[in-house]
Formats: structure tokens, sequence, C-alpha cells
């Protein structure tokens, strides 16, 4: 549940993080994705499942522009009144629980 309220308190702890950890993938999977893919695509017009061949195609778009697409870079804050992540505040009474694991590295947040 996302709430608007205008005093959410001072910032206790803030932090930049992307949106999802970008995969960095060889050219050995686009290799196999490109033979599921086509097989997919045979037997789908073998058996005259021409939707089936639609999906198959949506699929491998979403994902070679999934894979071009960067992670947005997103800020958290941890408030006195609850969590802001990005532009969406969640208060702490939403929260069942959520778990901040901090290290030298990076921070971790399970919500």
């Amino acid at each position: 549940m996302v709430e608007r309220i205008q005093n959410r308190g001072n910032v206790l702890i803030k932090w930049h993080f992307p949106e999802f950890e970008q995969v960095t993938r060889g050219s050995t999977w686009y290799i196999v994705l490109a033979l599921i893919s086509i097989s997919l695509l045979i037997y789908s017009f073998i058996t005259l499942n021409f939707l089936f061949a639609v999906i198959v195609v949506m699929v491998v778009v979403i994902i070679f522009l999934h894979q071009r697409k960067g992670p947005i870079e997103l800020e958290i804050q941890i408030r006195e009144a609850g969590l802001e992540i990005g532009e969406r505040f969640y208060p702490y009474k939403e929260l069942d629980k959520f778990l901040l694991f901090m290290s030298p590295q990076k921070y971790l947040i399970y919500i």
C-alpha cells in the first residue's frame, strides 16, 4: 500500500541502488536462446498453432528489449515514519517487517 504523507520525518539513512542487477550474457546464451526459439517456432507451425508462434516471438522480443535496457538508478530513504523508495512512500504500519543488512560493499533491504 502506497500512502502519500506530508510529514514523513527526518531521513535516517539513504543510498542509491540499481533497479535490478544487469547480467552480461555471453554468445552461448544467445545461441541457445535462438535454437530453442527456432525449435519452438518450427513445432508451432507443424502443429498449426500460430498463437503459440506469436507468443514465442513476443517472449524473445521482450527478452532482447529487457537485456538492452539498463537498470534505473533508484534512491531509498529510511525515514522516521517509513521507507521511501523512489517516489513511493511505505509507512511502517503497512509493512509486516523488514530487514536491513549493511556490509562495506552494499546495503541489502528485505521487505
